[in-house]
C-alpha cells in the first residue's frame, strides 16, 4: 500500500491524504461504483474523514451529491459508522470564494440535493455535545457558505422531503432565528411548500413581513391546493 502524508487545512482539521487509495476511492465514488468503494474504505479507515480534491470534498461530501440507491445509501451508513461525530461536521472550501472560509458539510449538501436518507443517517449518528463541549454546533444548526442553515437552503433548493424532515426535527435539534424562519417561510411560498409555511406560521404569527402576507391571505382561501402541491413536490423528492 502506498505511504500516505497527513497535513491539516485550517481550523477545521481537515486531513489530506496522498496516495493511490485516495484517488482510487475518488474515481469509485464518481463511478458510483459503490461496493468498489466500500471495499477502499473498509481497508482504509483513515481516509473516512479525509480530502478527496483541491476543495476538501471528503467521501461523505462527494456521496451526498449522489442519486440515493440501495448501493449508495449502504456506503454512506458503512462510511458514517467510520467516522467520528465530529467529522460530520467538517466544510468543504469554496475554490471561487478564497476568503470565504465557510464551505458546507456533507449534511448541508445532501439537504440541498434532497438526499432525504442520506441527511437522517447522518444525523442519527451524530449527537450533540454536552453542555461543556465548544468548539461544536449540531448538524442542522451548521450553515453554509451561502450563510443559511440547511432547513432553510433545502426550501430555497425546492426539495420538499428534506424540508419536511429538517423541520420536523428542529424542535429537538435547537433553536433557529427570527431571521432563519422568516428566510424559510419566504422559500417555502415560493417552492409550493404551503402545509410547511402554514405551520411556521402557526408556530410564528408575528412573522409574516408585509409584502409576503398578501400572498398567504390569496392561498389561505385556496386550501384545496395544498395538499395536493405538497404530494406532488414529495414524490418527485
Amino acid at each position: 500500500m502506498a505511504s500516505m502524508e497527513v497535513m491539516f487545512d485550517g481550523k477545521v482539521g481537515m486531513v489530506v491524504v496522498a496516495g493511490s487509495r485516495k484517488d482510487d476511492l475518488y474515481d469509485a465514488l464518481i463511478a458510483g461504483d459503490w461496493i468498489r468503494a466500500n471495499s477502499i474504505i473498509d481497508g482504509n479507515s483513515n481516509l473516512a474523514g479525509s480530502c478527496l480534491t483541491d476543495n476538501c470534498y471528503t467521501a461523505l461530501h462527494v456521496a451526498a451529491t449522489a442519486e440515493e440507491t440501495k448501493h449508495s445509501l449502504k456506503f454512506v451508513t458503512n462510511l458514517v459508522n467510520k467516522m467520528k461525530e465530529e467529522d460530520l461536521l467538517l466544510q468543504n472550501k469554496n475554490l471561487f470564494e478564497p476568503q470565504n472560509t465557510v464551505g458546507n458539510t456533507a449534511f448541508h449538501m445532501a439537504c440541498v440535493f434532497g438526499n432525504t436518507k442520506m441527511a437522517e443517517i447522518m444525523m442519527n449518528k451524530y449527537k450533540n455535545p454536552s453542555a461543556g463541549s465548544e468548539g461544536l454546533s449540531s448538524l442542522w444548526n451548521t450553515r453554509g457558505s451561502d450563510g443559511l442553515l440547511p432547513l432553510c437552503a433545502s426550501a430555497e433548493a425546492g426539495k420538499y422531503c428534506s424540508v419536511k424532515y429538517l423541520y420536523d426535527s428542529q424542535k429537538t435539534s435547537g433553536a433557529w432565528t427570527d431571521g432563519d424562519k422568516k428566510d424559510a417561510l419566504l422559500s417555502c411560498v415560493k417552492s409550493g411548500f404551503f402545509d410547511i409555511a402554514f405551520k411556521i406560521l402557526e408556530q410564528n404569527p408575528k412573522l409574516v413581513p408585509d409584502d409576503v402576507s398578501p400572498i398567504l391571505d390569496a392561498l389561505a382561501r385556496k386550501p384545496e391546493g395544498f395538499n395536493s402541491r405538497a404530494e406532488k413536490n414529495s414524490s418527485k423528492h
